[in-house]
């Protein structure tokens, strides 16, 4: 069990310091624009009102790979990966206070090379949040300051194929793959600052993975997201822009307890959003750029990150 979801350095010492700051007991109602964000690190904000969802989402993102000896297959230059990834989704709250989710994707993943291009697809790893309601500002006062605090742990399912290889039978990198052969866990603590209809939230998530039956360890990994978002009420719609940055951070890769060379890295991301609320429809459209990228020479530039959601409100 040496590789059962190991935690390297110092950042996870301060996201439990953090948690121990943060976590009090506070008792109080649900406030209607205290929330989160969206599960696994998505995009978007969903308003804890305690009101169960079911939906789909929809994600692409790509990256370029640079010109370097390492981004070659055979005699062809790898130039491209292109991932579109569609969900199956849902939030239910099965105690006041507790709040759980699940996703499902199927992901088809084309890669574009100088003489060649493919495609592989299947489904991914299945994810899982549950998340505990320290304390939210009651939908009853009358204060112009509310704000509320979530933190939970998640965890996800190792459903995805990992194995899958190009045409000439080459097995393909594990960050092209669908999914990742490896079970993992993680924690996530997030809080809402509103005063009127402006708002805060800042969320941060850290996660890390068991070694897969290949004998390979991902990385840990860790995120933290600030967004400003402002809430417009209406008669029959509620809107709900937004807008911030997402700092991402990816541990290095072992593959047989050896590092590897071209894994891990640090990314800063503008995330700009808007949700909006229809009577029991929820709708959602978000991007996400890379601004400053600090990974190895041979990795992938990620480029920009599209999603769109449908979900019912029940």
């Amino acid at each position: 069990m040496k590789h059962l979801f190991p935690i390297r350095g110092g950042w996870s010492k301060a996201f439990v310091l953090l948690n121990l700051l943060l976590l009090s007991p506070h008792a109080a109602k649900a406030c209607d624009v205290c929330g989160c964000m969206a599960p696994f690190n998505a995009g978007g904000f969903l308003p804890v009102v305690r009101t169960n969802l079911v939906g789909v989402r929809y994600q692409f993102r790509s990256s370029d790979h640079p010109n370097t000896p390492l981004n070659y297959n055979g005699s062809n230059r790898v130039l491209q990966d292109q991932m579109h990834s569609s969900e199956l989704w849902f939030r239910v709250f099965p105690h006041p206070r507790i709040q759980l989710m699940g996703s499902l994707p199927f992901s088809y993943h084309r890669r574009v090379e100088s003489q060649q291009s493919y495609s592989i697809a299947g489904p991914g790893d299945a994810q899982i949040q549950a998340s505990y309601i320290a304390f939210m500002s009651p939908d009853s006062s009358l204060s112009n300051w509310k704000h509320g605090l979530m933190a939970g742990v998640d965890g996800q399912l190792p459903l995805g194929n990992y194995r899958q290889r190009d045409p000439k039978g080459t097995l393909l990198p594990l960050g092209f793959q669908t999914g990742s052969g490896s079970w993992g866990a993680g924690a996530h603590i997030n809080y809402t600052l509103r005063y009127k209809k402006l708002g805060l939230n800042v969320d941060s998530r850290i996660r890390v993975f068991a070694q897969n039956e290949s004998s390979y360890l991902p990385g840990w990994r860790t995120s933290q997201q600030l967004q400003l978002f402002y809430w417009k009420q209406g008669e029959k719609v509620q809107w709900i822009p937004m807008g911030g940055l997402l700092l991402e951070h990816y541990g290095r890769d072992r593959s047989f307890d050896i590092p590897e060379a071209t894994t891990g890295g640090t990314m800063a991301k503008l995330s700009l959003g808007l949700d909006v609320y229809l009577n029991r429809w929820f709708i959602s459209g978000h991007w996400q750029q890379a601004l400053w990228q600090n990974v190895p020479e041979a990795q992938p530039r990620a480029l920009g990150r599209f999603q769109t959601t449908l979900a019912y409100r029940f």
